[in-house]
């Protein structure tokens, strides 16, 4: 069952009438990263909220850090914009207990090849763009293969892209190789 409630002007929020139970609580706001009840950090875990039968609770808080943003433009060999290439931020994270690039978000590029990546945690990411369907090891039937920032197509090679919570990062324009 879900139950929610609404922040006041002053950031306060009350939900009543909550059965019993355990539960998970997450407070989230345009423009901020989303946070769970018991994280001090986005890498920390969350806690349950376990309530009692006519149990209160107050002076639950919660400290939203704002978004990142990553922009930039995909173009083609020729400098055209690229329409409908898939854009994605990736960030090194454990897999398997192997290191390597996680997906972060994706977004499609608009007429003007332009993308936005939006809603990042503070960290440092590798942008890649590819068009046609998912991100492979060869080129697709346009040719290209996928391409990470600045322009080349071996991840190691990739520039990375630190931004900090609130930052936005504007530029990351590559052409498809």
């Amino acid at each position: 069952r879900t139950v929610g409630g609404v922040t006041d002007d002053s950031g306060r929020f009350e939900i009543k009438n909550i059965p019993p139970g355990r539960y998970h609580l997450r407070a989230s706001r345009a423009g901020y990263i989303s946070m769970q009840y018991g994280q001090r950090n986005l890498d920390s875990p969350s806690r349950t909220l376990t309530l009692a039968a006519g149990q209160n609770m107050a002076d639950i808080s919660f400290r939203l850090p704002r978004e990142a943003v990553i922009t930039g433009q995909v173009y083609d060999k020729d400098g055209d914009p690229v329409e409908g290439a898939q854009a994605e931020a990736f960030i090194y994270g454990y897999s398997g207990g192997k290191r390597q690039l996680l997906f972060a978000k994706s977004a499609m590029t608009d007429d003007r090849g332009k993308f936005r990546l939006f809603g990042l945690a503070q960290g440092t990411y590798y942008v890649a763009a590819d068009v046609g369907p998912g991100f492979g090891p060869v080129k697709n039937s346009m040719g290209y293969s996928p391409t990470y920032y600045p322009g080349v197509v071996d991840a190691s090679a990739a520039s990375p892209i630190t931004v900090r919570a609130g930052d936005e990062f504007t530029g990351a324009d590559f052409p498809l190789q």
